[in-house]
């Protein structure tokens, strides 16, 4: 116990290892020291740790966490989120404009740094 908390904040653990997933420790569960320990990050050390509610499991493509209200939600994601590659959009036309504009006012201005948006 410190500062006024029931619980010390998992976070600040050099064990700590979080999900970019579900910000939970994802090797919760995997050590002796884990017990008692939430596994999510928590400044105000308040978060009861339970042990099965408290896992990541990402990996196994299952997000689960529990309501305020007590009710435990399990949600299968269709694909491992750690396997897939991020594909992202084609060019917009408002972006092909914009290069087009830039690189006419470049040869108009002979200059082919030249940029209108500029900070200090």
């Amino acid at each position: 116990m410190y500062s006024g908390s029931i619980y010390r904040n998992p976070g600040t653990l050099p064990c700590f290892v979080m999900c970019s997933s579900c910000y939970r420790c994802q090797d919760k569960g995997k050590y002796d020291k884990c017990n008692g320990c939430s596994g999510r990050w928590d400044e105000e050390g308040k978060r009861d740790p339970h042990d099965i509610d408290d896992q990541c499991r990402c990996k196994e493509g299952i997000l689960q966490y529990r309501l305020k209200n007590g009710k435990m939600v399990k949600n299968k994601l269709p694909n491992d989120p750690f396997q897939e590659s991020v594909d992202t959009n084609q060019e917009t036309e408002d972006e092909r404009d914009w290069e087009s504009y830039l690189q006419d006012k470049r040869e108009q201005l002979n200059d082919p740094e030249w940029d209108p948006i500029q900070f200090e």
